[in-house]
C-alpha cells in the first residue's frame, strides 16, 4: 500500500514538474510578445509621427514671437550653427526615447525643429541603455520559495511563487507578516543570505 502511495506521489510530481515547465515556457513566450508588441507600437508611432508631421518651414524673422523662441533655445543652452540648432554639438531636433520622456527636453527639442525648419526625430535607443523596457532579471528558482526573518517579522517570497501562488501569500499577510518578493539571493538583507532560514 506504501508502495502504491509512493508510486503515485511520485507520478504526481512529475506531472507538476512537467506543468511548472511548460507555464514558465508560456511566461517566456508572453515576454518575448510583450517586448516584439511594444517594438511593433513603437514603429507604427513613428511612422505615423511622420506621416502626420506638417511640412517644415522657416520662422518668420519679423514675427515678435520668433525673438521669444531664440531665447527661450539659448536659455535651454541650445547654439546656433548656420540654421540649425545644436547642443553639444548635436542637432538639438534629435533626442532618444528616453530624453522624450521629458516634457521640457521634448519641447525644447520640438521648438528647435521648428526654428530650424526641420521635422523633430526620436531616435531609437539601445535596448540595454532604455530602462522603461528593461525586464527583470532572472529569478534563482534552486532558491527556497519562502525565506523567513522571524526577528523582523518578514518573508521573503520568490518573485516567481508570488505571482503564482497568492494564496500562500495572503496566509503570510494574514499572520501579519510582512512580504517582499526577490529573485536571486543577493536581493535579501545581507543577514540572511548566509543562513536563508532566517
Amino acid at each position: 500500500m506504501a508502495d502504491d502511495t509512493a508510486i503515485a506521489l511520485q507520478a504526481l510530481l512529475k506531472q507538476m514538474q512537467t506543468l511548472t515547465d511548460k507555464v514558465e515556457a508560456q511566461d517566456k513566450r508572453l515576454d518575448d510578445l510583450h517586448k516584439f508588441n511594444g517594438r511593433i507600437l513603437d514603429e507604427k508611432k513613428d511612422l505615423e509621427r511622420k506621416q502626420t508631421a506638417p511640412a517644415a518651414k522657416q520662422p518668420d524673422p519679423a514675427d515678435p514671437a520668433t525673438d521669444a523662441k531664440i531665447n527661450r533655445l539659448a536659455e535651454a543652452g541650445l547654439s546656433r550653427v548656420g540654421n540649425e540648432w545644436r547642443r553639444d554639438g548635436k542637432p538639438a531636433h534629435i533626442i532618444t526615447r528616453e530624453q522624450a520622456r521629458d516634457p521640457k527636453t521634448y519641447q525644447i527639442a520640438k521648438l528647435a525643429a521648428e526654428m530650424s525648419g526641420q521635422t523633430m526625430q526620436i531616435e531609437r535607443d539601445d535596448d540595454a541603455t532604455d530602462t522603461h523596457r528593461r525586464e527583470r532579471g532572472e529569478v534563482d528558482t534552486s532558491a527556497q520559495k519562502v525565506i523567513f526573518d522571524r526577528d523582523n517579522n518578514r518573508a521573503y517570497m520568490r518573485r516567481d511563487v508570488m505571482a503564482k501562488d497568492r494564496s500562500q501569500y495572503r496566509a503570510l499577510r494574514n499572520q501579519n507578516i510582512i512580504v517582499e518578493s526577490f529573485d536571486t539571493l543577493d536581493d535579501l538583507p545581507e543577514h540572511l543570505r548566509g543562513n536563508p532560514d532566517g
